[in-house]
């Protein structure tokens, strides 16, 4: 499954059950675009994760917070 494909049916999904989802689901697709909407999941790691919530986030705590909230489901 392409990482575009699985974010968009979550987001789907958690819109489905009621809620608005709008600056999470924002977040996730800057997630994507940063992974790449076309790479596999599979490619996915620890290590990848933590590159995106590191990246840009010197100096503001509250950013990174953000991020591993919203990757953190």
């Amino acid at each position: 499954m392409r990482v575009s494909e699985m974010i968009s049916a979550y987001v789907e999904y958690r819109r489905a059950t009621g809620e608005k989802f709008d600056s999470s689901a924002a977040r996730l697709f800057r997630f994507m675009r940063f992974i790449g909407p076309e790479e596999d999941v599979s490619i996915i790691t620890n290590e990848l994760c933590e590159q995106y919530l590191s990246k840009d986030t010197a100096g503001n705590p509250r950013l990174r917070l953000d991020r591993h909230i919203i990757l953190d489901g």
